[in-house]
């Protein structure tokens, strides 16, 4: 896994990523690897599936809406991006992608991993933070 800086934000890229593990309490977690690290990205407001022009909704304290999301177990990763403003989009090799917005109220989404050195947050509002752990 490598972190990547770009002119809008961050992309971290990944070496055989996967989604090993999917998680649903009051948020929508994936747990994710590649040949070096494993890490959590975990959703906690709603998101949307893309598959080219075909959007699907989910919401992560709705568990009804939260079906289409098992289809992404054992799904090939190819990065995540997350901007300054605080958009995420987990992309997949298929041409999917999971996309997350800033939440005005609630932490939208959070990533852990060694790579980052700790916990990067999106906080209400937008924005990005980054809890070091290391």
């Amino acid at each position: 896994m490598q972190l990547i800086t770009t002119d809008t934000g961050w992309r971290l890229s990944m070496d055989e990523g996967y989604i090993g593990r999917l998680e649903i309490d009051f948020r929508l977690g994936f747990h994710l690897a590649d040949k070096t690290e494993w890490f959590r990205l975990w959703i906690e407001s709603p998101c949307r599936i893309r598959e080219g022009n075909k959007i699907t909704a989910l919401v992560p304290n709705s568990a009804m809406t939260l079906a289409p999301a098992l289809a992404l177990f054992n799904a090939k990763v190819t990065d995540i991006s997350f901007e300054k403003t605080g958009q995420l989009a987990l992309h997949l090799k298929d041409g999917r992608s999971v996309e997350v917005d800033p939440d005005e109220q609630y932490e939208a989404w959070e990533i852990s991993s060694d790579t980052l050195g700790g916990i990067l947050t999106c906080p209400p509002g937008g924005d990005l933070s980054l809890f070091k752990t290391t």
